[in-house]
């Protein structure tokens, strides 16, 4: 078990959880490797990606066997399983991204939930891994705890993305999360998080991945891999990816409305998850 019954009811009791050495030293080294090899730098942290130059780094990224072995490492997957109490499907849009300092604002990556984004399963777990130290100045990822159990928060309809709407969080307490090479952080896709700004003046510059029990839905969107490559079963068997959604069962759900959840099945199985199991 790569979990403990503790972690699991944390996780679901708070929306997040960061666990550390996780992921392999050699295994994160492969995709650095790779990332050096298609970002202009030699140094990740020192990266200066504009958006368009981005766009095609993410791209060439998710085409990385590196990268596709990483979002799929066992104990990864066994980790996810234990979270949703299922056999897991790995959302094929993994993903790098570069996150540059920025000299104004408290984010670097302004708040937000990850359901408007993915919709499908609303039991989404996103698991973000970065490919070198990030400690409290380098832009870690910061929390809202147990604002999952809230459902979809205001959003910010002045933006060009659903982002929250800030005036809803003056008084929440944000949990700043450092990490370590081979540390994960997984959060629920109802859970507000952002980047904290950089005031080390340097890059961050890490993977994410989304996964999800095979007996949910799924927005046909999220089947759709980050690359330019038109066939998603090849890419899904070239990266190890066993079944295809179709063969295990997945059932495709076209967009939900945002002010539209299932909040009784949400509040139950939140209730059912946070509830201490018997020793």
């Amino acid at each position: 078990m790569i979990l403990s019954d503790n972690e699991v009811t944390r996780f679901w009791r708070d929306g997040f959880l960061h666990k550390a050495k996780v992921i392999p030293a050699q295994v994160i080294d492969a995709v650095a490797a790779d990332a050096r090899r298609i970002l202009p730098a030699d140094d990740l942290r020192h990266v200066n990606v504009p958006t368009p130059l981005g766009i095609r780094v993410a791209r060439a990224m998710a085409a990385s066997v590196a990268v596709a072995r990483t979002v799929t490492d066992p104990c990864l997957l066994t980790a996810i399983g234990q979270l949703v109490q299922s056999s897991v499907f790995v959302h094929p849009r993994w993903i790098l991204r570069v996150s540059m300092p920025r000299v104004h604002g408290r984010f670097s990556m302004p708040p937000h939930q990850d359901f408007p984004f993915t919709q499908g399963a609303l039991d989404t777990i996103t698991c973000w891994i970065p490919l070198h130290e990030v400690p409290e100045e380098s832009s870690p990822l910061m929390f809202v705890a147990r604002s999952h159990q809230r459902g979809l928060w205001p959003i910010d309809h002045t933006r060009q993305r659903p982002v929250c709407d800030v005036s809803a969080l003056d008084r929440v307490k944000w949990e700043v999360v450092p990490c370590a090479v081979g540390d994960i952080v997984l959060f629920h896709s109802l859970t507000v998080h952002a980047s904290r700004r950089a005031t080390d003046g340097l890059s961050r510059v890490s993977i994410d991945a989304r996964y999800q029990a095979t007996h949910d839905h799924i927005s046909p969107v999220e089947l759709t891999p980050m690359t330019d490559m038109q066939d998603v079963a090849v890419l899904q068997r070239d990266h190890g990816l066993a079944q295809r959604a179709a063969d295990i069962g997945l059932r495709l759900r076209g967009p939900v409305p945002t002010d539209v959840l299932d909040v009784d099945l949400h509040e139950s199985r939140l209730a059912e998850r946070t509830t201490p199991r018997e020793p």
